[in-house]
């Protein structure tokens, strides 16, 4: 489908009536035809590239939303529509209408939705998340009449299991503020259902494979220009949405994307331990035994492989530990390179 050499063809041109004496207003028809089917009669295929249709050989092409008119630089194009003639699927016939004001035309705006760049907003998510680590500083007792005795240790016992004097985990396990940050990138996309789901199947819940930069503020200016590196793993895509619109005479896909950034990355580390150890060769499982070779009550350190780990009890800063991921495993760590948002 292509339009036929000679069209667009201007057929009329002149001035509209208008209501308000400060404003003028013109109209240009256009004749368009191409050399096939466009769509089914009265499509949006066929309107649009009909409005948008580039002159091939002696044609003229439809004016972009925000040209001058030909004889009155101060009017624009501030519309365009087009019917099809004699009810035909390849034969259009394309208004163009312009207007001015008393204090001139408005600026032209970007004619293409598409064209325009995407747009970056920032905010921060407060949640509550188990402590099972810390680094151990030392002991502080309030005494009957009022004072807090502190006892620091000379250097801190760092990465310890938060548990209670006894050896015993806290029961209930405290919790700590954690703030992960949000970014949220708007742009206007191409209107295809299709790959909008595709994108949602492959890039939501994941983290990202590679590094990227994110930058804030004019790139031309330094000292306006904040940019910082996003480590691998330490960002997570939440949600994919968009919502329909049309401007322009085009219709598109505005669409977000939820990004998490977490300082701690997206990996949670958990000590390996149970109150149960496992024989690799027979499958049983048998209990652990505390310091004084009794049952276990409370979980012990494990070797990562099943077995508890006798020579730390209790556990020590390099005891193995398991490494889950929070998100789903089918999903996984995935290059957000092809999405094009950093």
């Amino acid at each position: 489908m292509a339009v036929v050499s000679g069209y667009p063809k201007e057929v009329f041109r002149g001035v509209a009536a208008s209501e308000d004496k400060s404003q003028r207003r013109y109209i240009r028809n256009f004749e368009v035809l191409f050399d096939g089917w466009v769509g089914t009669v009265g499509s949006y295929e066929g309107t649009y590239a009909a409005k948008n249709a580039v002159g091939v050989g002696t044609g003229v092409s439809i004016p972009v939303r925000g040209a001058a008119y030909p004889q009155d630089p101060l009017s624009v194009v501030v519309d365009k529509n087009a019917t099809p003639i004699d009810d035909s699927p390849h034969f259009f016939l394309v208004t163009v209408n312009y207007e001015s004001s008393a204090v001139g035309a408005q600026p032209p705006q970007n004619d293409d939705p598409l064209l325009r760049p995407p747009e970056y907003s920032t905010g921060s998510e407060r949640i509550q998340v188990p402590l099972f680590r810390a680094d151990y500083l030392g002991t502080e007792t309030r005494l009957a009449n009022g004072t807090v005795n502190t006892v620091l240790l000379p250097a801190p016992l760092l990465n310890q299991i938060v548990g209670a004097s006894c050896g015993l985990l806290f029961d209930p396990l405290p919790e700590q503020d954690a703030v992960i940050l949000t970014i949220v990138v708007t742009r206007n996309e191409v209107d295809s259902l299709g790959a909008l789901m595709n994108k949602k199947a492959i890039y939501e819940n994941t983290t990202n494979l590679n590094a990227f930069n994110v930058t804030f503020g004019t790139g031309s200016d330094p000292i306006f220009a904040n940019t910082f590196t996003v480590a691998a793993g330490y960002a997570k895509m939440g949600d994919i949405s968009s919502a329909r619109q049309f401007e322009n005479d085009i219709y598109f896909l505005r669409t977000q994307y939820q990004v998490f950034l977490d300082p701690r990355g997206f990996l949670s580390k958990i000590l390996d331990q149970h109150v149960y150890e496992r024989d690799n060769i027979t499958k049983e499982l048998s209990r652990c035994k505390d310091a004084e070779s009794d049952n276990a009550i409370a979980p012990m350190p494990l070797n990562g492989v099943g077995q508890q780990l006798l020579a730390s009890i209790p556990p020590l800063p390099n005891d193995p530990v398991q490494v889950f991921r929070i998100y789903r495993p089918s999903q996984g760590s995935v290059d957000w390179a092809p999405l094009g948002l950093f």
